[in-house]
C-alpha cells in the first residue's frame, strides 16, 4: 500500500542523494526497514568511491507513493517509521470502501488512529449526500412520502440540511459525523 522513499541524513547534509525505495509490506518493524537503508547507503558511498566515516543514526522520508488513490494521507520527513509501518498494514486489511470511509474520516478531522477505530460504527452511504437523502426518502425515513410527491423533493436543499446536521460528503462517500 505505502512505499517510501527514505535518506540517511548525514549524507544527504553532505549533498549525496541516496534514496531507499521501501516498500513498507516488506517491514515488520522500523529497525529492520533502518538496517536495510544503513547497508543501502553504505553499499552507494562505496560504489561512488565516496568516504564517510560517521555513524548513520539518522533518517529523513523525501516521498512517497500510496498505491490506493482512495487513501490520501499525509505525514511529514520525520514521521515515526513504527506507525507508518502500522498504518500500512491495517490499511492492507481493508476493503476499497473501507479504505475511502477511513480516508473520509481523516479529511474531516480524525487521526488515523481515531478513524480506525470508529470506521466500523460510522453510518455511511457511497454516493452523494444529494443520492443519500434520494435514498432515505425512498426508504421511507422521513415518514411516508406520497409516490407522486416525491417528484416535488428538493433533494439537493434536503442534502444541505443533512450537512447541517452532521453528515458529511467526501471522495464519493458519505457519512454522519454524530
Amino acid at each position: 500500500m505505502i512505499t517510501i522513499y527514505i535518506r540517511e541524513h548525514g549524507t544527504h547534509n553532505r549533498g549525496w542523494s541516496f534514496d531507499f525505495n521501501a516498500d513498507l509490506n516488506n517491514y515488520t518493524s522500523s529497525e529492520n526497514l533502518l538496517e536495510d537503508l544503513y547497508e543501502f547507503t553504505r553499499e552507494k558511498i562505496e560504489a561512488n568511491g565516496l568516504t564517510y566515516e560517521d555513524e548513520m543514526e539518522e533518517w529523513l522520508i523525501t516521498d512517497w507513493e500510496i498505491d490506493n488513490s482512495d487513501f490520501n494521507m499525509q505525514f511529514d520527513e520525520y514521521f515515526n517509521l513504527d506507525k507508518l509501518i502500522e498504518i500500512n498494514a491495517k490499511m492492507n486489511e481493508l476493503n476499497e470502501t473501507e479504505i475511502k470511509l477511513v480516508s473520509a474520516l481523516i479529511n474531516n478531522g480524525n487521526t488515523f488512529q481515531e478513524a480506525i477505530e470508529s470506521y466500523e460504527d460510522t453510518y455511511y452511504f457511497e454516493g452523494t449526500l444529494e443520492d443519500w437523502a434520494y435514498e432515505m426518502v425512498e426508504e421511507g425515513l422521513f415518514g411516508d412520502v406520497n409516490e407522486k410527491l416525491m417528484f416535488y423533493i428538493d433533494y439537493k436543499k434536503l442534502a444541505r440540511d443533512l450537512s447541517y446536521e452532521g453528515y458529511v460528503e467526501d471522495n464519493n462517500i458519505s457519512f454522519c459525523m454524530n
